[in-house]
């Protein structure tokens, strides 16, 4: 049993001596110091601990911290020192602001929030809007050229910059000579479309707006087939589509668009549906209202400008289909979309206070441990010598 005793405190000791060395080698090993500070205190506190090294730094935070003092906290958290941060009130927030294409400048705001969460969105002049995110977030639409966009949520700030322009090419429509593709031209022109249009009269005559040509991505952004006589456009409309372009077909044209993908349905009335696919690199609308035409004509009393009803209709079916390329805007240093996630990624999670101790068991001080490791080395000695091993 002696034997026994005197291998087990050999283990201790070489357990102690493991823990002991680990301790020298961690930073609150060579720095037993721990600081501590809460929001006001961050900014100031940073010089001193770049200069000091505490052995392990904790903040209690109300907000997120800014970009720069982030950065900051992080090349310390680098330079040894423990750094662990907790923020009860902060909330995961992301917004991303894309260009919509549009010819009008429309770009969309898309956030994600808790839901219920109260987003209040600020431009460069003041307030916006304000409004409850659902469970798949907040999406609002932002007239004109949107610069950077701030959201609120709670203590949480995102900032977004300027987004990627977009190149808008032309627009091809096709179809018979009736009403609906005549306002259908009208409305898209009147939005700031540049349209290429094919309006078949009669067996072999038509009439021709701009240079109508088979689709190409290189040449058009969307084409919409008005109704099933758009031959230029059924012959081109699945390559088009497979290699990024966007497909819209109106009333009886669904026939041309390209088979064996399902479609989502968008919209469905008692006169008829809006559905979406998505084919190769490309988009396809397929609205079955049929006298979409009928909707701009419609009594004044029920929609307060049924012509812009009409347009808007037919522009935001174009943008969600168009192959607009993006060409990349400088980066805006004062961008920090989703800061919550910036900040686990550059600091780890969120710890509270009693969770930051070191990995290396430190509730236990060392000089205690130290003696433990001294003791032990002396009992096994003393019993060995006792019993003749030395």
């Amino acid at each position: 049993m002696r034997r026994v005793g005197e291998w087990v405190l050999r283990v201790l000791s070489f357990a102690l001596l493991g823990v002991l060395l680990m301790r020298m080698w961690s930073p609150v090993g060579r720095s037993a110091r721990a600081e501590s500070a809460t929001d006001g205190a961050v900014a100031g506190s940073l010089p001193h601990w770049s200069k000091t090294s505490p052995g392990r730094i904790h903040v209690s935070l109300d907000s997120t911290l800014p970009p720069l003092e982030r950065d900051w906290f992080a090349a310390i958290a680098h330079s040894g020192s423990v750094v662990t941060w907790d923020a009860p009130k902060i909330v995961p927030v992301a917004a991303v602001l894309t260009r919509v294409a549009d010819p009008v400048g429309v770009s969309e705001l898309d956030v994600s929030a808790p839901p219920k969460g109260v987003v209040a969105i600020r431009g460069p002049f003041g307030g916006i809007d304000s409004v409850a995110a659902g469970p798949n977030g907040v999406r609002v639409g932002i007239p004109g050229s949107a610069t950077s966009m701030t959201v609120y949520v709670g203590e949480t700030k995102a900032v977004v910059a300027k987004p990627d322009s977009v190149v808008l090419r032309k627009l091809l429509v096709e179809g018979a000579a009736s009403w609906e593709t005549k306002f259908t031209i009208k409305a898209l022109t009147e939005r700031g479309w540049s349209v290429d249009a094919l309006t078949h009269v009669a067996p072999g005559v038509d009439v021709r707006e701009g240079s109508p040509a088979m689709p190409d991505t290189s040449r058009y952004a969307a084409v919409i087939a008005v109704d099933s006589t758009a031959a230029l456009i059924r012959r081109g409309a699945d390559a088009f589509v497979r290699k990024g372009g966007g497909l819209v077909t109106l009333s009886d044209a669904s026939t041309i668009a390209p088979r064996g993908v399902r479609a989502v349905v968008l919209e469905k009335g008692p006169a008829g549906d809006i559905r979406a696919m998505r084919i190769g690199n490309g988009r396809v609308i397929q609205v079955s209202y049929k006298d979409l035409w009928r909707r701009r004509m419609a009594d004044a009393d029920s929609i307060d400008d049924p012509v812009a009803a009409h347009r808007e209709l037919l522009a935001d079916i174009v943008a969600s289909v168009a192959f607009a390329p993006r060409i990349a805007v400088s980066t805006d240093s004062l961008s920090d979309p989703a800061p919550l996630a910036d900040m686990v990624a550059k600091l780890g999670r969120r710890t509270a206070i009693a969770d930051a101790g070191s990995p290396f068991g430190d509730a236990i001080p060392t000089s205690v441990l130290f003696g433990i490791l001294i003791a032990s080395l002396l009992i096994e000695l003393a019993s060995r010598r006792l019993r003749g091993a030395l």
